[in-house]
Order: C-alpha cells, then sequence, then structure tokens
C-alpha cells in the first residue's frame, strides 16, 4: 500500500501537528547541561554508499562501526512523512502501542523512585499529541522539556504493516540475514543505557537527532557489568540480564565507578537520513537529543 493509499481514520480528530526539527540550534542547547554534546571521539563516518563487500570485508568482519552521513534515500519517504505528527495521528491515532512514561534510574546516578518510571498503553494519537508535540512546543518556546516518554524497542512496523512501503531495508544487511525491525520513538531526554545486543545493527535515524556512545567489546572490564554488590532494588532486572552496564557515561561517578574513567569510546550525533552500523557485542548508549524516531535493524 503506498502512503497516498492510506485514508485517515473516519472522524478522526487528529488533522494538525507539528514537524521534527532538522537541525539543532540554540534552542537544542539551552535545554539542559551538555545537552549537544561536543564530540571529541567521532566514529569513523562515510558520506556515500559502499559495495556490501567492502563493508564485510572492512567493517563487518573486523567489528568495526561505520556512520553512513545522509545515505537514505528517496526510497525513504519516510524522512518527511514520519517527521510530521499530524501524519501519526491521522493515519495511526487509534492504534494502541506500549509506552514507558519517565526516566528508569541507573546506578552511578540518583535512582529514581517507582512512580517515576512506568510502562503502560496509550492510543498513538494521544500519545503524540501529550507527549511529542509537548515537547516540540517546549522546544520552540525554549523552556525545559516536559515528562520522558518513550515507545520503545517496539515492532511498529509489523504492527502497521502499511509503513514498510515508507522505507526499504538497507542492502548492506544482506551480509547476515535480517532478524528483526524495531521503532523507536520519543520525546527528547529518551535514554537507552549502556548495553550490548547480540545482532549486528543499523540504527537509521528518521526525524530528529540522538546522541550515540559506543564502547567495543574490549572495554567491558571498565564498565561494571556485574553490579550484583549493589542495593539498588530498582535495577535488579536489568543486572540479572547482564548485557548492561549500570554506570551513568554522561555523568560518570568516578568514586564510585574508577576504572570507567580507563574505558575508550567513540560518539556521534545522527540526525535525519544518518545509519549508525554498530557491530554485533559493542556496547552502546543512547539518548534522544530532540524528539525522535528511529528504526534499528537487527542482523
Amino acid at each position: 500500500m503506498a502512503t497516498r493509499d492510506i485514508k485517515p481514520v473516519a472522524g478522526d480528530p487528529y488533522q494538525t501537528g507539528k514537524e521534527f526539527p532538522n537541525a539543532l540550534d540554540q534552542r537544542d542547547e539551552k535545554r539542559g547541561e551538555n545537552w549537544i554534546p561536543e564530540i571529541t571521539h567521532p566514529i569513523e563516518t562515510t558520506n556515500e554508499a559502499i559495495t556490501i563487500e567492502r563493508f564485510r570485508q572492512g567493517y563487518y568482519k573486523t567489528n568495526k562501526a561505520l556512520v553512513f552521513r545522509s545515505v537514505l534515500t528517496s526510497s525513504w519517504n519516510c524522512l518527511s512523512s514520519w517527521s510530521r505528527t499530524d501524519f501519526w495521528k491521522s493515519f495511526f491515532g487509534h492504534r494502541t502501542v506500549p509506552i514507558e512514561v519517565g526516566r528508569l534510574g541507573l546506578l552511578g546516578s540518583r535512582s529514581a523512585q517507582p512512580e517515576d518510571w512506568f510502562e503502560t498503553f496509550a492510543n498513538l494519537g494521544d500519545f503524540v499529541s501529550e507527549y511529542i508535540e509537548r515537547d516540540l512546543s517546549c522546544r520552540e518556546e525554549g523552556s525545559p522539556p516536559p515528562k520522558v516518554c518513550y515507545l520503545a524497542q517496539h515492532p511498529l512496523i509489523d504492527q502497521l504493516p502499511q509503513l514498510k512501503e515508507h522505507f526499504e531495508v538497507p542492502d548492506l544487511v544482506k551480509v547476515g540475514s535480517l532478524s528483526n525491525v524495531n521503532a523507536w520513538f520519543g520525546t527528547s531526554g529518551t535514554v537507552t543505557p549502556v548495553h550490548f545486543d547480540s545482532y549486528d545493527n543499523f540504527l537509521s535515524q528518521v526525524a530528529g537527532f540522538k546522541y550515540v556512545r559506543l564502547y567495543d567489546p574490549q572495554q567491558t572490564p571498565f564498565l561494571y557489568v556485574d553490579a550484583r554488590d549493589s542495593q539498588d532494588d530498582s535495577t535488579e532486572n536489568l543486572r540479572s540480564q547482564g548485557n548492561i552496564s549500570m554506570v551513568n557515561v554522561e555523568k560518570p561517578d568516578f568514586e564510585k565507578f574508577p576504572l570507567l574513567a580507563q574505558a575508550s569510546f567513540t560518539e556521534v550525533i545522527l540526525g535525519p537520513g544518518d545509519v549508525l552500523y554498530i557491530p554485533q557485542g559493542h556496547w552502546h548508549y543512547v539518548r534522544s537529543i530532540t524528539p525522535s524516531f528511529s528504526l534499528n535493524f537487527w542482523f
């Protein structure tokens, strides 16, 4: 089903909306301390597409990260359509999705109280109006961001198969076999703590901006993965997974986690049309600088 064939829900009240930012500016710098981080350890970047064989030999087999700048082509018409909130409200506002409200506390920072973070369900239109558009309005006004909310790691494309016509799976996935496509749709200030996945990953930025930091597997001894001696019950489930570091890498507590100072990392700010290749087993930390929509392809 092509974009033009998607019809708004009959009688749907969602007809107006806002657009995601296509550039960072002074309004973003004023939203909080270190809101737009200075990139001092950049990930290798290319501004052009590369062949599957070059990718296989130079990056996939060597577990080397790579940023593709503005490589998503015209076949990704989601770069324009999905960046408008009225698209989501008009066409899919009635659909129910899982969301995370608030930010889960981590070791190395003040732990969140249970009521500060919770999971629930909402209509997509209500989620966009209550959280995404409110955040966009706060940004326009230069005011602090509102409460964090995230539709995180959700198979939205399977739930709404019409969206498949809005993008193409990256050709470079053919070095392996596509496993999952996940959507990440949220306000500014969403944080995914330092963790690793058992898949190779293309993180594709559709709308808004995200800061990503990578640690290669050799940095594991410095990341305090084994936090079983912690008395913080709010992170018990995270610790049990064994693939999540509990340190706050943007506001590190070197007295509590002194080895973290020895960890080497690379970093990038992703904008619309950018893709980041994250090799399997690489630790990564992600924070949304603005309201943001990303697709990730595990293979």
